[in-house]
């Protein structure tokens, strides 16, 4: 056993045990065949290339090699960020501010909102408080029409005769016809 208590300086290539340790004289470049345990910090000044998996402390953050898949065990935080691909989330998502969708969107379950719907500036609005509906354009149904509590409709009018049916007085202001419409 060799003990050094100064400075070892090397002209030529350091190799220990048959390339468990290499360090070239040439450019300093330095190869670790084991394990390299660092316990303080360390400042890289150049790129850092990885070419098996990354696992931070014990699987807090994963970057797999072979597919670039990343595993994050705590909260993310980003600034602006673009997906050039799908974003999968399996959990529930908050967002704290506005979502601006340029495509067109899919929803397989129910959609629950809070506040007040309003599509396209006014062309349609729901009043969260009221549950008070305003449509700016034509109401088209294809189906029955039907005003009132189910089973117990005060106002319908069936889609495929256009019969109506009402519960209650009809008031007529204006001049009303009976009869075949000419």
């Amino acid at each position: 056993v060799t003990t050094l208590t100064g400075a070892l300086n090397a002209n030529g290539d350091v190799n220990v045990n048959g390339g468990k340790l290499t360090v070239s004289a040439t450019n300093g470049n330095t190869a670790v065949a084991g394990t390299l345990t660092v316990a303080a910090s360390t400042t890289l000044s150049d790129t850092l290339a990885v070419t098996g998996n990354v696992n931070v402390n014990t699987n807090k953050f994963v970057v797999t090699a072979t597919n670039g898949n990343t595993a994050i065990a705590g909260s993310l935080s980003a600034g602006v960020t673009t997906l050039s691909s799908t974003l999968g989330v399996t959990g529930a998502t908050t967002l704290q501010n506005s979502l601006a969708v340029t495509g067109s969107t899919v929803l397989s379950s129910s959609l629950a909102v809070s506040g007040d719907v309003n599509v396209n500036s006014g062309k349609l609005v729901v009043t969260a408080a009221s549950g008070n509906t305003a449509i700016a354009g034509t109401l088209s149904a294809v189906s029955d029409f039907k005003v009132g509590v189910t089973s117990a409709e005060k106002f319908t009018v069936a889609a495929s005769s256009g019969n109506t049916d009402i519960k209650g007085t009809l008031l007529v202001d204006e001049d009303v016809k009976f009869g075949p419409s000419t």
